[in-house]
């Protein structure tokens, strides 16, 4: 499987994420272009797939977000087989577009090309879960749910890489409140595991307040 981090050696491209990091757009946008082009020149592939990534974040962080999805999908046509990719732009498809279907079928071939690697596997079965719950196939999202949580593991190196939207999305809905519990302390666990006291904290306030299940009868 292709990974388009594997070549990130252009000056323009580390410089642009500075800028970007001090929201200063237009001179990212300018070095963005400028690399992309002489990468377009060269026939450097990843390189130009990155730098249309770059342009992708350049439009997120300024609210552009058809213009984001535009520049992510481009970058996907040329690495057509790297998973991060597809789930960038199928997250955009998801938040902002309601393109449920076709999000789920870009993920779908996501688990096929992810093989073993457990961060892209959950990843992916959270954004079906959501493109689910979104649609009102509420047992389906509760499934994607429960298989998200077989990749709560060590391989996701930080609680800060764990996605709560879709078991939050459930709580709100009141949608199986045992198995969001369960996702709540497995997420617990991986704090303690990586020793992130504070996010371990939170989410145990998360556990203790969290809504009991209504008994039958009231």
């Amino acid at each position: 499987m292709q990974d388009i981090t594997t070549n990130i050696q252009s000056e323009k491209l580390l410089k642009s994420f500075e800028l970007l990091k001090k929201r200063q757009f237009q001179e990212a946008e300018l070095l963005l272009q400028q690399g992309f082009s002489e990468a377009e020149k060269a026939g450097d592939k990843i390189l130009m797939a990155l730098f249309c990534s770059g342009m992708g974040v350049l439009f997120k962080l300024q609210k552009e977000f058809r213009k984001a999805w535009k520049q992510y999908e481009k970058a996907e046509k040329l690495l057509p087989d790297d998973a991060s990719l597809k789930i960038i732009s199928s997250r955009l498809l998801v938040d902002y577009f309601g393109q449920y279907d076709i999000v789920i079928k870009k993920m779908n071939k996501v688990l096929e090309l992810s093989d073993s690697f457990s961060p892209f596997k959950y990843q992916a079965h959270t954004i079906i879960g959501l493109a689910y719950l979104r649609k009102g196939s509420k047992k389906e999202a509760v499934e994607s749910l429960k298989k998200s949580m077989l990749y709560l593991n060590e391989s996701l190196d930080s609680v800060a890489n764990v996605d709560f939207e879709l078991v939050e999305g459930l709580s709100r809905k009141k949608i199986e409140p045992e198995i969001c519990l369960e996702f709540l302390e497995k997420a617990r666990n991986l704090a303690q595991l990586f020793k992130e006291e504070p996010m371990k904290k939170f989410i145990q306030k998360l556990i203790d307040t969290y809504p009991k299940a209504p008994v039958s009868g009231d």
